[in-house]
């Protein structure tokens, strides 16, 4: 877990893949001990008043909240969405699956899908003020 802190947002990585990642089975997982970790984190008092970000390669849910399909989905992300919304993060960023969308929360479910797959060309970006993440906006390419 690695945690920085840029401006007014805390970013808190998890590592999803692990240190085995096979290309035909491209799931991932937080384990329990990632799960202890992030909630200290987010609680550390050097984020106080800073907006919460937590950072993971595999999308814990699809768009419209639903659970992805075992092999591609993320083990574990019922577990994280609980942990970040208990310890007060803001948003999950998160890619994996190739579609950008939002999730509502607590915490906001944000996936930046591909920004240089042909046709679907784009990112989002975030305004944070006061350690608050204030707006999300969608900007294609």
């Amino acid at each position: 877990m690695r945690v920085r802190i840029v401006g007014e947002a805390a970013l808190v990585a998890v590592d999803t893949v692990g240190r085995l990642c096979w290309p035909v089975v491209s799931r991932g997982r937080v384990c329990k001990s990632d799960l202890s970790a992030l909630r200290a984190a987010l609680h550390a008092p050097q984020l106080e008043g800073l907006c919460k970000l937590v950072v993971v390669h595999h999308a814990p849910v699809l768009r419209g909240g639903r659970a992805d399909w075992p092999w591609h989905g993320l083990r574990g992300a019922r577990g994280l969405l609980r942990v970040a919304r208990e310890a007060g993060a803001d948003a999950i960023l998160c890619g994996h699956i190739h579609e950008r969308f939002v999730v509502p929360g607590p915490p906001l479910v944000v996936n930046a899908a591909s920004s240089t797959e042909l046709g679907k060309e784009g990112y989002f970006e975030l305004t944070i003020r006061r350690g608050k993440l204030e707006r999300i906006e969608e900007r294609k390419l």
